[in-house]
């Protein structure tokens, strides 16, 4: 029985040898598989890397142009309130007593007069010529004006 077992035994040492050869071959295989896979691993991570920055990029130049966006509504919005908040002030001053550029000479001059009742002659008269520096091409009607109310209230 001794023997049989020494023979299994050299019998399994040849197998291990062949093995062992055949090892170094698909160990060879193997690593060049295993090294491909690494590098293949790499590349990956490095082209996610790669996509996450450009993603980052188009995020960040979203936000940017939105920002922009956001910015140059805010102040056309600014210069919105501020054109209609000056309109409402040169309209509250003479319009709301019916004074109106366009009006002929009669209509102004009865609504110059309720002017006069409110504001006083100077008053108005201050009102009038900062009308005519808005309006430069009306100035000779507001030269009139001013002439009619000095003419008629100055005491």
């Amino acid at each position: 029985m001794k023997s049989i077992n020494k023979s299994k035994k050299v019998k399994k040492s040849k197998k291990i040898d062949k093995k062992s050869v055949n090892n170094k071959k698909v160990d060879d295989k193997t690593k060049k598989k295993i090294e491909d896979k690494k590098i293949e691993k790499e590349e990956k991570k490095r082209l996610e890397k790669k996509k996450k920055l450009e993603d980052k990029k188009k995020e960040e130049e979203k936000k940017r142009l939105e920002e922009e966006k956001k910015e140059k509504k805010r102040l056309e919005d600014k210069k919105e309130e501020t054109n209609k908040i000056k309109r409402v002030k040169s309209l509250d001053l003479l319009d709301k007593y019916g004074y109106d550029i366009y009006n002929d000479d009669e209509k102004r001059h009865e609504s110059l007069g309720n002017l006069v009742i409110v504001y006083g002659v100077f008053d108005l008269i201050k009102k009038l010529d900062s009308e005519s520096t808005k309006q430069p091409n009306m100035t000779t009607r507001f030269n009139n004006d001013k002439k009619w109310i000095k003419d008629n209230f100055k005491k």
